[in-house]
This record gives C-alpha cells, structure tokens and sequence, in this order.
C-alpha cells in the first residue's frame, strides 16, 4: 500500500507537541514496516531537506513542493489545488497527523490525528488569529469527510462523539508514547544548574506561556507555599517558549515578593529537559485541558513525582501515578507541592508508580497500532 503522510510539523526548528508527535510516530513505523510505501510531503519555498530526519528506508521517499507557504495554503483552501496525494505520485491513504490545509483527491482515503479540541472546549485560550485559523480549517467538515480518525486518548475520543457527533467506530484510539531516559551523570546536571542559575532544589514546569497551561495559577500557587511554609526554601523553573498573552505571566512572576527564586528558561534541548526532571523536587503541570498531555508521561519517566489536574485526558493518562488536583483551586495545588516536598515516602511512592506507569504509552506500540489501522477492507 502506498501512504502519504503530511511531514510540514516537522519544518519548525523547535517543534511543537504536534512535531514530536509525527517525529516519534514516523521514527517506529519505519522501523517496524517494510511492506507498505511512504511518500513525506512538506512544502517550502527553500530547500529545508537537510533540516529533516535523515529517515533513509528504501520504502520512504521525500515528496516537496515549493510553494510559498501563505500561497500554498490559500490554494489548499480556495482552490483545492495542487492534490497533495497527486503530488505524492497518487497514494491510496494520506495521513493529516495534524488537521492543516489539504487538498486531496475523491479517491484517495484519509486518516487525520486529532489532539485535542481545545478550541471548542475552551475558545477563551486561544487568540483570534488560532480562533480564525480554525474557522478557516473548518474542522468539522474535515471531521465528516475523513475516513478514519485517530484520537490521542479516551477523553479526545469521547469529545470527538459528544462535540461533533463521530460514530465511535470512526474514531480508533491510539495513545501517544513517551521516550526512554538516557542515562545522566551528576556532572551533566551541575552543567545545567549553573547554565540556568539553579542554585537551590526546585519545582519544574514546562509548557507554552499561555493561559490555557495555567502557568499564573503555578506562580500563585508557589506563592503561597513559600508564605505559608517559610522553611521550603524551593525555586521555581519554568520552560517553554513566549505564548499568547505571555506578559502578564512575566508581570506576575515579577510582582512576586519571590521573584528572584522564579526563573523561565525559554527553550531547552532534549537532554536539558530530561536533566531538569530528573533533578527537580516535583513537576507541576495543571492545565486547563489537554488532549493528552506528555509533559507529565515525560516527567514521570525520569523518576519525578507528578503534580497534575483532575481534568480532560490529564487523570486518564497519569492515574494513581501522580497527584491530581483542581486546578480552580490553588490551595488544592499548593497543598499538593508541600506535600510532596515534605512527605519522603509519599514522593517514593509517586516515583515507583510513574515509573511502571509510563511502560502502558510506548512508541512502538502506537506505531504498530497505526500500522494495523491501514489495513483497510
């Protein structure tokens, strides 16, 4: 079978959830199938092959169109031209891992990865140039047309039928994995504390500045744990990139009577991320909503205790591995922080859990899953 997969998340030189998500997806299918044919689009004005996977398969081909982007989409949109399976030397399955602009033949079957569905759930999170570019998308047409729908956990699946009406069949769900730890010298981690200006044990956060993430509810939070337990003398970390409406994060971290023990560290590589869970105290992750949410699985792979809410697919995915809160109350999340921070076997407990729980989301087992759902009839 010949497949055509949609690779433009990968084009981002830091990717998103979205891009490690096809990275990790792609990296085990190939691994795992030599009997189907893949084609990779992705379009780009300028050459970025060499900034791609070097994923060098005899059944994997890259397919590239060189169309400025803005164009490109415009003609996806309006025009339903050029026909990506077309330019992919006619495939029978094109993979969307992400919706995006797409035009593709009668013919040709389709498969889309939904992650979440936080732009009908919560429109308050997103800016209106996201609101815009879902409605532009038009999500719940794509959703009606496509043969067949991936969602990332139970609780996606679930919105997929009450939202938008998807029969259940429709929808096969394939959760996301988590990738194993390397290993970490004592020497590595000193290397990143003092590149970061970590001097003291420390709460860890990642994610995109933005309200969705509920990072001013992890300040507010943190500022009441060190009022309230003067001795839990505990830094806060956070790292992700600037998001909408990231400033008035940076304000309140700033007004915070501990604003010199709370640091935002931007981006960091995969070996950085894997050192600052592995050598923080707790990691605190009480979004709003998810689809599915590998921050905590990632977290809790590295032998950290997890601190997340009792919402979406967040309880789903971390179960009795982590803690949950609600994420309305930041008593609840402050309580949680101390104690982790105060409880030695409590935090014990957590780190054996998260390890045996991160084993039910492994890559292979999703990739192979993908490989079974294209065994159309």
């Amino acid at each position: 079978m010949k497949i055509g997969i949609d690779i433009r998340s990968l084009m981002d030189q830091n990717r998103s959830g979205v891009g490690e998500y096809t990275y990790n997806m792609l990296e085990n299918i190939f691994q795992l199938d030599r009997d189907n044919q893949y084609f990779l689009f992705y379009n780009s004005f300028v050459d970025i092959k060499a900034d791609l996977p070097d994923w060098n398969y005899p059944n994997v081909r890259f397919v590239a169109s060189r169309w400025p982007n803005k164009v490109f989409n415009f003609c996806q949109k309006f025009l339903k031209y050029p026909k990506l399976d077309n330019l992919c030397g006619g495939v029978d399955v094109f993979w969307l891992p992400n919706w995006h602009f797409a035009a593709l033949s009668e013919k040709c079957k389709t498969i889309v990865t939904i992650h979440d569905l936080s732009y009908t759930r919560y429109p308050e999170f997103l800016s209106f140039r996201r609101r815009l570019w879902h409605f532009f998308l038009n999500i719940p047409k794509l959703l009606k047309q496509t043969d067949k729908i991936i969602a990332v956990s139970k609780s996606t699946q679930n919105d997929l039928v009450e939202l938008f009406g998807i029969e259940k069949n429709k929808v096969a769900q394939i959760y996301s994995g988590v990738k194993a730890v390397s290993q970490i010298s004592n020497d590595n981690i000193e290397k990143v504390k003092i590149k970061f200006k970590i001097k003291k044990d420390y709460i860890f956060s990642i994610g995109t500045l933005e309200p969705r993430k509920n990072v001013e509810g992890i300040i507010l939070a943190y500022n009441k744990l060190r009022k309230d337990n003067p001795r839990l003398d505990v830094e806060l970390v956070i790292a992700g990139g600037k998001g909408w409406r990231y400033k008035g994060i940076y304000r309140l971290a700033k007004e915070s009577e501990f604003s010199s023990q709370i640091k935002f560290i931007n981006f960091i590589s995969v070996t950085e991320k894997e050192i600052l869970y592995s050598s923080a105290q707790v990691f605190v992750y009480p979004s709003f909503y998810e689809g599915f949410g590998i921050p905590p699985l990632e977290a809790m792979s590295c032998g950290c205790p997890v601190i997340t809410s009792l919402n979406s697919s967040l309880s789903e995915i971390v179960g009795d591995a982590g803690l949950l809160v609600d994420v309305y109350n930041l008593a609840d999340l402050s309580m949680a922080m101390k104690q982790i921070l105060v409880d030695k076997k409590l935090k014990e407990r957590l780190v054996e859990n998260g390890l045996k729980r991160v084993k039910d989301f492994d890559w292979k087992k999703s990739a192979m899953e993908f490989i079974e759902l294209n065994n159309w009839k």
